[in-house]
């Protein structure tokens, strides 16, 4: 039966040794580059030979030449060579946490506040990292943490339990979303009384204990405050679509004025309760890129130092 190779045949140091001999053509010179002695690297090529069933190189008494297969198998090892290196870099790089694939969820309502302009951050600080950028509600973002959907999140209103690694990175409040034209829309500050009898545009109640839905119904709760008049919208931008075509008035985060849409004020409100933004990261089973920007993100926005990144001024 013919000789037939295979891979197993083409260990990384064998191609070093042939690429080595293959660009020197000469035993001795090869030798050196390799730091090895003379006779290790001819029983290297030998041996190699005899694996492939070919002849690589023409020996002469003063010269070595490449056969047509070593010409061959040239062309290919340099390659094969430079992929291993890269292989071998990303692979460190990838446990360092400065290279690799980074999935970010994000709620609806921080798509355009804020979170582009960390993410845009976090692309200068590993321009090796693969960021991919997806929705993720605010009551999924705890199963898509832990269950690896996502690697990093961010949400409003921190989580209970000690599975995540969450820290706060901006402190809101609402603000009150009105047609232009609307009778509180010249108002400096309104009061919740003030809005009895108007229609409300709020996000659903997915029944969780998180988000902006929950805050608000608590705080209108806690100010014996009953607003009748409700239509509800699912995703930020339909709540504000919907204001904005004169439908109704709705609570929104106050940052949510940087967006300029048309035919829409923001109105203050008195004794707002606070709405967080939370960044979080499993805490047992996060990649290293994933801790590591965890800690970016947890230095570049922390309200309590003063440092605002989170909303650009």
């Amino acid at each position: 039966m013919a000789h037939q190779p295979s891979l197993w045949h083409l260990g990384l140091k064998s191609i070093r040794y042939f690429v080595a001999l293959a660009e020197e053509l000469h035993f001795g010179r090869a030798a050196d580059v390799l730091h090895i002695a003379q006779p290790a690297l001819s029983m290297q090529i030998r041996t190699l030979e005899n694996n492939l069933g070919v002849t690589l190189f023409r020996r002469g008494s003063r010269a070595v030449e490449l056969t047509e297969a070593g010409k061959e198998l040239l062309h290919h090892a340099r390659p094969l060579l430079a992929d291993a290196e890269r292989a071998l870099r990303a692979t460190l790089h990838a446990s360092q946490g400065i290279s690799g694939s980074l999935t970010i969820g994000h709620i609806s309502s921080l798509a355009f506040v804020g979170t582009p302009f960390l993410i845009a951050k976090i692309a200068e600080h590993f321009p090796d990292v693969n960021l991919i950028i997806k929705p993720v509600s605010v009551y999924n973002q705890r199963r898509a943490l832990l269950e690896g959907e996502i690697d990093i999140g961010f949400f409003r209103s921190p989580m209970a339990g000690r599975d995540l690694k969450q820290t706060i990175i901006h402190r809101d409040e609402f603000a009150l979303a009105v047609p232009a034209g609307h009778r509180l829309a010249t108002m400096e500050c309104v009061e919740l009384r003030d809005l009895l009898n108007e229609r409300l545009i709020m996000f659903p109640d997915y029944g969780g204990e998180l988000g902006v839905h929950v805050t608000l119904m608590r705080w209108l709760a806690r100010e014996n405050v009953a607003l009748d008049r409700v239509q509800e919208a699912d995703g930020f931008l339909m709540v504000m679509g919907l204001v904005s075509a004169g439908m109704g008035i709705a609570f929104v985060p106050s940052s949510a004025a940087i967006l300029k849409l048309p035919q829409l004020e923001f109105v203050r409100i008195n004794g707002t309760p606070e709405l967080q933004v939370i960044v979080a990261v499993n805490a047992e089973e996060a990649s290293p890129i994933a801790r590591r920007v965890f800690s970016l993100v947890s230095e570049l926005c922390n309200p309590d130092n003063g440092k605002r990144f989170f909303r650009p001024q």
